[in-house]
């Protein structure tokens, strides 16, 4: 029997049970977040902003396509970063735009954001093997792809471009 059937318990559990898990697995998250960043002065958006420069400098396009956020909250994060010294502008791309990178100030503030990260993570995957992380990256995967179409494989490409895997480790690396 396949989930989509309605009358089906498990259908019915997923169907009542899955927004509400995710929710409170974010909700947990950020209230977490809010309150590990705010010895930093910083807000959680800006938080995101730290966390992907840390990986290169970028344009705000480039970073607006990433996060998936706006231009003009963008805007405002990044004016917000430069203002209190955690950013500044780096090489010039073509025409106007230039590369946002992170300062001194940001990439300390970026070690403890990821080591921060990396301890919820650790903690979240607790007793979780790799076949079932496997499988559950597989089931979330399908169940966006499922909404969300091609358009979830062009947003993975474009986040798997952005942040390596050899970037990924050598951050759990400095972080550890």
């Amino acid at each position: 029997m396949m989930v989509d059937n309605p009358e089906s318990e498990i259908s019915s559990r997923m169907m009542m049970e899955m927004p509400f898990l995710f929710r409170i697995l974010g909700v947990t998250f950020m209230d977490r977040l809010t309150e590990f960043i705010k010895p930093f002065g910083i807000k959680r958006r800006e938080a995101r902003y730290i966390a992907v420069l840390s990986f290169m400098p970028l344009t705000q396009k480039e970073m607006c396509e990433i996060l998936k956020i706006d231009k003009a909250n963008t805007a405002r994060a990044i004016d917000t970063l430069r203002k209190d010294g955690f950013v500044e502008n780096g090489e010039h791309g073509a025409g106007r735009t230039y590369q946002v990178c992170l300062t001194d100030k940001g990439k300390a503030v970026s070690r403890e954001l990821h080591s921060f990260i990396l301890s919820v993570w650790k903690e979240a995957c607790g007793g979780i093997d790799d076949a079932e992380a496997e499988r559950f990256m597989e089931f979330l995967e399908r169940v966006c792809r499922n909404l969300c179409g091609e358009k979830l494989d062009a947003d993975l490409a474009l986040m798997r471009d952005a942040i390596s895997q050899q970037d990924i480790k050598k951050l759990s690396e400095v972080t550890l």
